[in-house]
């Protein structure tokens, strides 16, 4: 899903560029539409992404 909304296989490998890349993709979109690709960036940054982040930290733990 990420894939279409990041440029770059560098976009995703830090989150640092992964949010720069879907601010530059939600600059570039239609006025109509940046309202949705704004609350797809908010879900995935406020949801999804600590949850990543977690399982990451978990599986450091025990390396």
């Amino acid at each position: 899903m990420l894939r279409i909304f990041a440029n770059s296989n560098y976009g995703l490998s830090y989150d640092d560029e992964l949010l720069a890349e879907g601010f530059a993709y939600w600059l570039l979109t239609k006025q109509s539409m940046q309202a949705k690709i704004w609350a797809f960036w908010n879900e995935y940054f406020t949801s999804y992404l600590p949850q990543i982040r977690n399982k990451k930290e978990r599986k450091c733990k025990w390396c």
